[in-house]
């Protein structure tokens, strides 16, 4: 019952999150604390999957940012 309780506020905050995100790219909006919030978030949903999910391929999530930025930071340089 609890983890069904878990599973259901993190997709309530994903849902929440989806919504909102708009409002955070509105320029008055657009500064040092919506971006905190935007990490946070992310970070938390992000942390939830990793330590929910039965796939085996989950920790390929983890180097996916590394590759990214390895890529496009080197190739804009």
């Amino acid at each position: 019952m609890k983890k069904l309780a878990l599973h259901n506020l993190m997709n309530r905050i994903l849902i929440i999150f989806l919504i909102i995100q708009p409002v955070f790219d509105i320029e008055i909006f657009y500064n040092s604390i919506s971006t905190l919030i935007r990490v946070i978030i992310v970070f938390i949903l992000f942390s939830y999957y990793f330590i929910t999910s039965k796939n085996k391929k989950k920790f390929w999530l983890l180097f996916y940012p590394f590759i990214l930025r390895y890529i496009f930071y080197f190739s804009s340089h």
